[in-house]
């Protein structure tokens, strides 16, 4: 399984009046008769908000690379962040809504230093937790990596092109 870039956008800023403009013409491009897609997103409010005024009936999923990359954040220094880690991936791996309220509430007695974000985590858990997204066509994709990699190597290509650009420009060489 590749992907396969098939727009890619550079936005002078990455507000939602760009964000919101960006995805009408995704959604112009988006063939007739074509079901909506399902679009994972590393929690930007503000592109979420913009993709859901620009496309109503576009699905939205949360990234859980970054949802880990939040929690990593805000709780690595915990003396048990490993266990509590370890319990996230189950749950987010949980099939079925039982065994994930089951594993919802493991979590909330066994690390109470991540109730609150959990309780907001849980909120959503359609947007991330496998017996949920796993009523979506995503061919088992539940991070945004390969997106994130392709970005990065645009990011890198053009980084060489205008350095090369302005060193023909001004001479440099």
């Amino acid at each position: 399984g590749r992907n396969r870039v098939v727009a890619f956008v550079i936005l002078s800023s990455i507000n939602s009046e760009h964000q919101f403009w960006m995805f009408q013409h995704l959604k112009s491009w988006w063939p007739v008769g074509v079901k909506s897609p399902i679009i994972f997103m590393d929690g930007d409010i503000a592109a979420e908000r913009s993709l859901s005024v620009a496309w109503p009936s576009a699905v939205i999923l949360k990234c859980r690379w970054h949802i880990a990359q939040n929690l990593f954040a805000a709780f690595s220094r915990m003396p048990d962040f490993t266990d509590f880690i370890d319990a996230f991936h189950e749950l987010a791996f949980s099939m079925t809504e039982e065994l994930y309220s089951n594993r919802f509430q493991e979590i909330r007695r066994a690390f109470p230093f991540a109730v609150d974000k959990m309780d907001a985590l849980n909120a959503k858990k359609h947007e991330w937790a496998s017996f949920a997204t796993s009523r979506h066509f995503t061919c088992g994709a539940t991070t945004t990596s390969r997106s994130e990699s392709s970005n990065h190597q645009v990011c890198q290509f053009l980084s060489i092109y205008f350095y090369i650009l302005i060193q023909s420009k001004y001479h440099l060489y």
